[in-house]
């Protein structure tokens, strides 16, 4: 413990050495030094790891700990460490289903981002889908679907949508209920590289596939690089996940384009190509990909860099 650090009670020191015994050192993938945070490892009944962080007050026992896990839904109160891994496991098996069903879309669908209960996956080129899974009815119909997309291309999957929703059915997984819903090929070859799992030497094929989800000018997914996988609690991420512009929101109205920008990356592109043009409420400027005009609501910006209000 840090000589700096605040000093421990002998009874929260018996406790928390007794307790994580009886939990068992070999479920406990982190323990700060200062006693005062931990995470535990949980696998469920499929072999999928889960992870519990613990956060303890010089307080306790007498003050409960805080919990942070992967859940969809909020823990119950807790009263100690065992207390919260007893009921953490409790509540990993119980979803079993529902971790089940995010595997299989992992598994068999390019999965672009993701974030505790949502996905966002590949529909067609430059087109994605966001989904958020109910975790009490996995397979029921989304929670929230929408899509990101040529404005042409996203009419057309509404419109899918609103006219078969009424065949969804709850004995079928989702990624072949969003087939038959959207008349779209999602399942992909297992072994097939997906935006999410790329490596540095995957083949040129792979890499283009990336590409297609990400902004043509920063090449980035996330605006700024953050992102589902990039660290953070489920909160912000779920956070980040709803507003529109931290990802490729934006694209080129040409059905044979069709690609991708962050709105404050395409903004600050048009304003620096000499053809622009420019009023008091819109842009007007070349793809820097095929030079369709792109249209641009100039009463959203406040500046370099600075980000857009939903068009």
């Amino acid at each position: 413990m840090p000589a700096d650090g605040p000093r421990l009670s002998h009874t929260f020191l018996s406790s928390v050495v007794a307790e994580l015994s009886a939990v068992g050192m070999h479920h406990v993938a982190k323990l700060d030094e200062s006693l005062c945070s931990l995470a535990v490892r949980v696998d469920d009944a499929g072999g999928r790891p889960h992870t519990l962080t613990i956060a303890l007050t010089p307080a306790y026992p007498s003050v409960p700990p805080r919990c942070f896990s992967d859940l969809p839904a909020d823990m119950p109160p807790v009263l100690s460490i065992a207390d919260a891994v007893r009921t953490y496991r409790e509540c990993i098996h119980s979803l079993e289903p529902y971790w089940a069903e995010l595997d299989d879309l992992d598994r068999r669908a390019v999965v672009v981002d993701k974030a505790t209960s949502m996905r966002r996956i590949a529909i067609a080129q430059h087109c994605t889908a966001m989904l958020k899974i109910s975790h009490a009815e996995p397979r029921s119909f989304p929670l929230h679907l929408s899509f990101l997309g040529p404005d042409r291309l996203v009419q057309d999957l509404n419109a899918r949508v609103a006219a078969h929703r009424q065949d969804w059915c709850t004995s079928r997984s989702i990624v072949d209920n969003l087939e038959m819903l959207l008349d779209v090929q999602i399942a992909v070859g297992q072994d097939e590289p997906t935006p999410t799992n790329i490596k540095p030497d995957a083949s040129a094929a792979a890499a283009k596939a990336q590409s297609a989800f990400e902004c043509g000018i920063c090449l980035a997914y996330h605006l700024g690089g953050s992102g589902a996988l990039a660290g953070g609690d489920a909160e912000s991420t779920d956070a980040s996940e709803d507003d529109p512009d931290n990802v490729p929101s934006f694209h080129c109205p040409n059905t044979q384009c069709g690609q991708a920008f962050h709105k404050a990356c395409i903004t600050e592109w048009l304003r620096s190509v000499p053809d622009t043009r420019q009023s008091l409420y819109l842009l007007l400027g070349p793809c820097p990909f095929c030079e369709t005009p792109l249209p641009i609501e100039s009463a959203a910006m406040h500046g370099a860099g600075s980000t857009m209000k939903r068009m």
